[in-house]
């Protein structure tokens, strides 16, 4: 489901935490990871926080994990939140 369209449905006051799949993350370079957690950031609102729709894969590089959590912080620098 639609970030955005989950904030249209709870309450403004409400935290909502990020839907980013998991074969994304294990996928993506970098900055498609930055990109992306900055996406549903905008989308959701000041109250957001980053997570994955699905646990790890097996295959997924720890690494990645770091830099899902690095994006999640500069993103909430870069939105302003």
């Amino acid at each position: 489901m639609d970030i955005s369209e989950v904030r249209r449905q709870v309450r403004s006051d409400l935290a909502i935490w990020g839907n980013i799949d998991a074969l994304f993350i294990e996928r993506a370079s970098r900055d498609e990871i930055a990109e992306a957690v900055k996406e549903q950031w905008i989308a959701a609102g000041p109250l957001y926080a980053a997570s994955l729709g699905s646990p790890l894969t097996a295959d997924t590089p720890p690494y990645k994990l770091r830099w899902l959590i690095e994006a999640a912080h500069m993103a909430g620098e870069v939105v302003g939140y």
